[in-house]
């Protein structure tokens, strides 16, 4: 019983924690006027659960909005110049698929839209990869990239295993809304964060070979 309890206490903490992370996620996100305020705030979400996560540290959520909001105005500079130009592009092979759908241009329009969704596949991974590994590093554009495409072709199980779990979560936020709005983008990074400390070993191979 005294298992069971502190069980539901457990995940009580964490959902609780999650659900603040998102809302502050989502209000950082809006104070950057959105294209500059999501990237240095996905950053420092991811942050946070993984510090939680390598220090397995007691969760407390007393002057969490303080820990995020100074993480967000460090990491705010570098943060978009690492993730505005994925951003860019991705809203690009957005607008490209939307106009594809639209207008008939050849016969060849539906390997086209294969090959936008390949990419878009790819940008997902390449951003995923980048903030579970290196987005609060403070390391070049170009770096940040290489290792992410490095961790994508190199470890290509890892990657689908990222992917898998991005596509998993969305799919979840379609059929239920309420769980989307409520958790969003924090159980994502939860999910993918717990995931990366399973195959730690991967990663810190590519750290150190660059």
């Amino acid at each position: 019983m005294k298992n069971l309890v502190h069980i539901h206490v457990s995940v009580g903490m964490i959902g609780l924690r999650l659900f603040l992370l998102n809302l502050y996620w989502l209000i950082a996100t809006l104070a950057g006027g959105i294209a500059f305020g999501i990237g240095p705030a996905t950053v420092t979400l991811f942050e946070i659960i993984a510090d939680d996560d390598a220090n397995e540290k007691k969760l407390s959520n007393k002057g969490l909005f303080t820990q995020f909001l100074t993480c967000y105005k460090h990491n705010f500079k570098q943060a978009n110049k690492q993730f505005l130009p994925l951003i860019f592009f991705g809203l690009l092979l957005l607008a490209e698929n939307y106009v594809m759908r639209r207008v008939h241009f050849t016969n060849a329009d539906g390997a086209i839209r294969i090959m936008l969704l390949v990419l878009m596949i790819v940008l997902i991974t390449v951003i995923l990869e980048a903030l579970l590994l290196f987005g609060a590093q403070p390391e070049s554009t170009r770096d940040l990239y290489k290792r992410a495409l490095i961790l994508l072709v190199g470890r290509p199980i890892n990657s689908l295993g990222i992917f898998i779990i991005c596509l998993g979560l969305f799919s979840l936020y379609y059929i239920l809304p309420g769980v989307g709005i409520v958790f969003g983008m924090s159980l994502l990074g939860y999910a993918e964060s717990i995931y990366a400390s399973k195959t730690v070993t991967a990663l810190s191979t590519i750290n150190h070979t660059n």
